[in-house]
């Protein structure tokens, strides 16, 4: 697939798990007790499983294009702007 295609995907992804974050969270709230609201949460627990897998998969597939230096110095500039923000570090 091309970059631009995963973007897609990726957007639509973040966009249901918005979706049904909210709505999930409303059926908690309002305690709504019935066979769809149940399967709907059994169902959003699956699909944050599925989530993560697809993240972490993103993660990766972006990471390889990326050379040992990039990430290295990706990963110490986070840790200094990190570092004088919070001076128990």
């Amino acid at each position: 697939m091309k970059k631009n295609n995963f973007l897609k995907l990726t957007k639509i992804v973040h966009a249901l798990f918005i979706v049904s974050t909210i709505i999930t969270i409303f059926i908690v709230y309002k305690n709504i007790d019935n066979s769809f609201s149940i399967k709907f949460a059994m169902g959003y627990i699956i699909f944050l499983l599925l989530y993560s897998g697809y993240l972490t998969f993103v993660t990766i597939k972006n990471m390889r294009t990326l050379k040992w230096l990039d990430i290295r110095k990706r990963l110490f500039k986070s840790k200094r702007q990190i570092l004088p923000t919070f001076p128990c570090f």
